[in-house]
């Protein structure tokens, strides 16, 4: 940080942040509150709905808390606690395109979000017949552990400030966190933002193999919680070729036409598949491409973890 800008910043009241009896923690923490209390339960967010069983006989708990505060649960935070702030709480800058809000975790007391997942994924394991515990339970969980403190919306130099305790000792507070930001760059979801994972396959029952193994727990319908089935079988029309159809065009389509992203805005975007052929005049150049938005996080925690 440049000197300027932590001279800017510096003389403002950062140990409210940290103060249970400041106005700012007090408002704060009543915000999360309410929505842990009233919207957790209802929540249709797809990581409270997520299947994925962790053995943790196998598991090595230190990897997956990492795991999981670190990628899916950053994720997590920033789709549940849907703040409209539209300036920094602590020193009251606008929100601008270059001047991003973050929400901070309350570093008081040990309420950061590696040790809020790490007390989440303890109580599931507690309450486990078999030492076996679900992705969706570690998240509720999480989510709910967040009502016992705030949660800020910061700008980026208040953030960084804080997080780095510039402000005072660190004798003073336990529990003070480096964690990455949970920033409002966009108005648009993570989802949309993130890039798009083209898997290729020979046959269409490799690519439903795929999907079973590896989307089927992670593509929530979030209108009513549950997972999608899948891609359907598809049949060969009378010619002998695999049709689709896109943008209300059916047609026997080629790869280079799929790779140019012409089926982005049609029908169920968490996933695409699709027939095509390198050469469509020759039947044998057929490839299965299976589209997806980039879920890696929890792909990872899947394969790694399961």
């Amino acid at each position: 940080m440049a000197a300027s800008e932590h001279e800017d910043v510096i003389h403002l009241d950062f140990q409210s942040l940290n103060n249970p009896n400041s106005d700012l923690y007090i408002r704060a923490h009543e915000r999360v509150k309410y929505f842990v209390e009233n919207k957790l339960q209802t929540s249709r967010i797809a990581e409270l709905k997520y299947d994925i069983v962790y053995d943790m006989e196998k598991t090595n708990e230190d990897d997956l808390v990492q795991q999981l505060s670190s990628n899916c649960f950053n994720t997590t935070v920033k789709k549940f606690f849907k703040f409209r702030n539209d300036k920094c709480e602590l020193c009251e800058s606008l929100r601008t395109i270059n001047n991003h809000l973050h929400r901070c975790h309350c570093n008081y007391n040990n309420c950061t979000r590696p040790i809020l997942c790490r007390r989440a994924l303890k109580k599931c394991k507690e309450e486990s017949s078999n030492n076996k515990v679900k992705f969706k339970d570690i998240a509720h969980e999480f989510i709910r552990l967040h009502g016992e403190s705030p949660l800020y919306m910061l700008c980026s130099s208040c953030h960084r400030i804080y997080d780095k305790n510039t402000f005072n000792e660190p004798k003073d507070y336990g529990g003070f966190s480096d964690e990455s930001d949970e920033s409002d760059e966009s108005n648009e979801s993570d989802d949309e933002v993130k890039p798009l994972i083209i898997n290729k396959f020979k046959t269409q029952q490799d690519a439903k193999k795929y999907y079973d193994e590896h989307l089927k727990n992670i593509i929530i319908n979030e209108s009513n919680g549950k997972t999608k089935r899948g891609p359907n079988t598809r049949k060969q029309n009378s010619d002998g070729y695999y049709t689709a159809q896109i943008k209300k065009q059916r047609k026997v389509w080629s790869c280079d036409e799929i790779q140019s992203g012409v089926y982005r805005g049609a029908a169920n975007n968490d996933y695409w598949f699709y027939p095509c052929y390198q050469d469509i005049s020759d039947k044998t150049t057929l490839q299965w491409w299976l589209i997806h938005k980039d879920k890696t996080d929890i792909i990872n925690s899947t394969i790694l973890f399961k």
